[in-house]
This record gives structure tokens, C-alpha cells and sequence, in this order.
């Protein structure tokens, strides 16, 4: 692969020959010898456009190569962090993403999908339903306790 550096240099090589070129066509020189001078012009005139031309995909090129180890990196780092989770259904009978390390939590599957981890928030109700903070779906997580029936004659029974 042909780096900027060596691009440079060819391109300051073709300048330099060009001018030293153009000077001698200054020159007073017979017919021919002009001719041969000025295709020479035109064919370096052409190379260095062509060298331009090879410059600036080979910029593309790294950009687009940078972009992508970006994008790989930020892959990697998700799959990472996504393999500590495991999708489960819940006590409550929600299926979420399981943390399989310490803290003990949950994430909402639908952010997940996102690529993102929203840690499902405890709503401390009688229900067991937990909150995402990040798309406010509801998650019933815990069971919910059993009911006591009231008796209306004075006492409760289960």
C-alpha cells in the first residue's frame, strides 16, 4: 500500500520537473525540441492529476478504514457487556435480560434490542412491576403476594 508520505514525494518529483521543463521551453529552442518539451508538460500535468486523483481515495479510504475499527470497537465493547446478560422470564412472569454478575438487576429487553441497557427500576407496588427509564415499558418482575380476603362478618381469611 502506497502511504502519503511516498505520494508526497512524487508529487514534489513531478513539480519539480515540470517547472524545470517549462523553464527550457522559455528557452529559445528549434521546433521540435519545443514539441517534445510541451507533450512532456502535458503528460506530467497528467500524472500529477492522476496522483491528486490516487491521494485523495487513498484519505477516503483511511477515513472509511478508521470509521469501521470504530464501529468494530464499539461492537466488541456491546458484545461484551450483552454476555453478562442472559434473557429469562421473571417470578412476575416478564421475560427480561438477567444480569449474571453482582449487582443483581435486570434490563429491558426492548432497549436491548437498541443496543442499549436500561437497568428496569423497582416501583416498590404490591404488583412486583418494575419501570425502564429508558422507554417506560412496565416489567413484573416480582411476584405478586397473595391477596387476603377480608370476611364481612369480622374476620379476614386466605
Amino acid at each position: 500500500m502506497v502511504d502519503a508520505g511516498a505520494i508526497s514525494a512524487v508529487w514534489t518529483s513531478l513539480k519539480f520537473t515540470k517547472e524545470t521543463l517549462s523553464l527550457l521551453l522559455g528557452l529559445k529552442i528549434d521546433n521540435e525540441a519545443m514539441q517534445k518539451v510541451n507533450e512532456a508538460l502535458h503528460n506530467l500535468g497528467e500524472a500529477q492529476d492522476t496522483l491528486f486523483k490516487f491521494r485523495e481515495e487513498m484519505f477516503a479510504l483511511q477515513s472509511e478504514n478508521n470509521r469501521l475499527k470504530k464501529e468494530l470497537l464499539a461492537m466488541e465493547k456491546w458484545e461484551e457487556t450483552f454476555s453478562r446478560y442472559k434473557l429469562v422470564k421473571t417470578e412476575g412472569g416478564a421475560m427480561a435480560y438477567e444480569y449474571q454478575e453482582e449487582p443483581e438487576h435486570y434490563a429491558c429487553p426492548h432497549c436491548v434490542s437498541k443496543r442499549a441497557i436500561e437497568v428496569l427500576q423497582d416501583n416498590k407496588v404490591m404488583s412486583g412491576s418494575f419501570t425502564c427509564p429508558g422507554c417506560k415499558n412496565q416489567f413484573y418482575i416480582k411476584p405478586e403476594p397473595p391477596r387476603t380476603k377480608i370476611n364481612h362478618s369480622g374476620g379476614a381469611y386466605f
